[in-house]
């Protein structure tokens, strides 16, 4: 009998979804917390693994973390209370993010320095955002304009300088979301004032910059909305930024960019009900990766290689992280091996050069940022 019921025990866990797999590709690390319960975010990982993101330190206050080596490391913010989130790493280690007083108040873009927590300026506007950060130092993110009466795409060419104002596709709102390592930018940004939401209220902090999936007003960092009538942007380095287009729909936006000028993001197909993970190739031609049999899928992040990894509903509405190689799109959840027990693989947020992947799911019911690391 016992032998029956151990046979039993593992066929149950053979037929596990993901663990079915003759040779399953990656292992599944669970971050952890900074000391909050089952609370933590990825937002970026550079090329030794290191990865950035929020976690909980605890049941209300989230702070920046740096993960590397099995430990994560506290980035603090302007003090024990205050929140703070990171965005981007680069391969120096140096992380760029936003701090806050509270959930609803203003927004700081930051850099965590060696040594300092340094904020950046913004362009006479109230509140910044930095959301990714150059081998070379260059930051990227937005910044309120002079009289609040917009945002716009900036860079910053240090964490001394003053931003520079990179403009935006004809609307009030624009927001830079990467940037490559032969300074190329992408993000997103509105083509008229008639296309800015009417959302009176201010938006928290809460899901900051590690949490880009869901639709219209839910897509927020600090006061900065995500509107779904934006359309993708590339910004070569001078000049005026490119309007990406979408594959029919009104809204498109661009999340990420490799070495080679490849730009990956989602956009909203005909009839805007649906959004498909999107790649333009470095022409700009606009490629569909399709979804997951939802009806969202984002692309978050690309390396040099050409693997994407995002986000995807499926057709029970359940969010998935995907990976998409070679023209297919694969639920990384069907990849991993016994180490995946407990876990629903979510959001893929990043991935570095050795295919090293950095994401947000659930472990054992808690939310847990996860690093998958190829067999």
């Amino acid at each position: 009998m016992r032998v029956r019921s151990v046979a039993f025990i593992l066929l149950s866990i053979l037929a596990l979804p993901g663990l079915t797999g003759c040779n399953p590709r990656f292992a599944v690390t669970d971050l952890g917390t900074l000391g909050g319960e089952g609370w933590t975010k990825a937002a970026d990982i550079n090329a030794s693994g290191h990865v950035t993101g929020l976690s909980r330190i605890n049941d209300t206050v989230q702070h920046a973390f740096v993960w590397g080596g099995g430990t994560m490391t506290d980035l603090g913010s302007t003090s024990t209370d205050a929140f703070s989130a990171g965005a981007g790493i680069n391969a120096t280690g140096v992380v760029v993010g936003v701090t806050t007083p509270a959930l609803g108040e203003t927004t700081t873009a930051r850099v965590w320095m060696p040594s300092a927590l340094v904020p950046l300026y913004t362009m006479g506007g109230t509140e910044a955002v930095a959301t990714a950060i150059s081998d070379s130092g260059v930051i990227v993110g937005a910044s309120d304009l002079p009289g609040d009466t917009g945002f716009h795409a900036v860079l910053w060419n240090g964490s001394s300088a003053q931003p520079q104002d990179l403009g935006s596709l004809g609307g009030p709102w624009s927001f830079a979301q990467k940037i490559n390592p032969t300074g190329q930018v992408v993000g997103w940004s509105l083509l008229t004032a008639d296309d800015v939401p009417g959302w009176p209220e201010k938006a928290p902090l809460a899901e900051a910059l590690a949490s880009k999936d869901a639709p219209e007003a839910e897509k927020r960092v600090g006061t900065f909305y995500f509107p779904s009538r934006a359309h993708a942007f590339y910004w070569s380095g001078t000049g005026s930024m490119q309007d990406l287009g979408t594959l029919g729909g009104h809204g498109s936006m661009a999340f990420g960019i490799n070495a080679s000028g490849q730009i990956v993001g989602t956009s909203y197909i005909e009839g805007d009900a649906v959004r498909h993970a999107v790649l333009w190739d470095a022409t700009g031609v606009i490629h569909d990766l399709g979804g997951l049999g939802g009806t969202d899928a984002v692309a978050m992040a690309i390396n040099d290689a050409g693997s994407v990894v995002g986000m995807a509903t499926t057709a029970a509405g359940e969010k998935h992280a995907f990976l998409w190689e070679a023209g297919v799109m694969t639920d990384l959840n069907t990849l991993v091996d016994l180490s995946g027990l407990g876990w629903r693989l979510e959001e893929g947020m990043a991935i570095n050069s050795d295919g090293i992947i950095a994401g947000s799911g659930s472990h054992n019911n808690l939310s847990r940022a996860f690093v998958l690391t190829p067999n």
